[in-house]
């Protein structure tokens, strides 16, 4: 799928939610996908790519691969590894004093092999950095 970025282009940011691993009460914050939802319904999903360098980008939300009914084998894996969760995020920090901003670039993060790493999310000038490392997707706001 490709994106047309400038279609985002003064869209205001409504919500955010975290993609992270969930095995019973434990929860890895540190890492996973980010999915921001703008005013006008537009959403921009971003992971770590399949090679686990590149960023990867949609503009379709993410969807619970094990969400509904699970099958037997699927219920006692999810019980035994975990599973990814959506967590709304958008009343936390960084991000709760960013809602209601306008997204006013996209700005690629390159690796020295041309491979696009990640990406730099301005805000009305308060910066989010979304990137790839190392199989992880990081997220960060930029002082």
């Amino acid at each position: 799928m490709t994106i047309d970025f400038r279609a985002y282009l003064g869209d205001t940011l409504a919500g955010v939610r975290r993609i992270h691993h969930a095995a019973g009460e434990t929860v890895e914050r540190s890492v996973g996908a980010v999915e921001f939802r703008f005013e006008s319904g537009r959403v921009l999903f971003m992971d770590s790519g399949p090679d686990g360098e590149a960023i990867r980008m949609s503009a379709a939300a993410w969807v619970d691969p094990f969400g509904g009914h699970l099958t037997p084998e699927n219920a006692e894996f999810v019980r035994q590894s975990g599973k990814l969760t959506a967590f709304d995020v958008s009343g936390e920090e960084p991000f709760a004093s960013l809602i209601g901003t306008k997204l006013v670039d996209l700005a690629p993060m390159m690796a020295l092999s041309d491979k696009v790493i990640g990406c730099v999310v301005n805000l009305d000038g308060a910066f989010v950095a979304v990137y790839a490392n190392f199989d992880e997707c990081h997220v960060a706001r930029l002082p």
